[in-house]
């Protein structure tokens, strides 16, 4: 089974399912996960703690490598504890 948790050096990298940490327009780490492959230096993230798709950037090579990074790396775990 492929592990979807792992070092993404650069957006070529990076593979429809990957789990990591990427930081949105307004500067906010959060968990992400690539939701489309577009290109091999295009994909499209999904920052996790939001439901709708209004919140999902595409990412460059050309852009946005600094804005990536392996998951739990700059964004915390939400656990809800009761």
């Amino acid at each position: 089974m492929k592990d979807i948790i792992r070092k993404p050096s650069s957006i070529e990298e990076l593979k429809m399912g990957d789990i990591l940490d990427a930081q949105d327009y307004l500067g906010s780490w959060y968990l992400a996960i690539v939701i489309e492959d577009t290109s091999q230096s295009t994909k499209q993230i999904h920052f996790l703690p939001y439901q709708r798709s209004n919140r999902d950037e595409p990412f460059t090579k050309e852009n946005d490598e600094a804005r990536i990074a392996p998951a739990f790396e700059h964004a915390e775990a939400s656990v809800d504890i009761k």
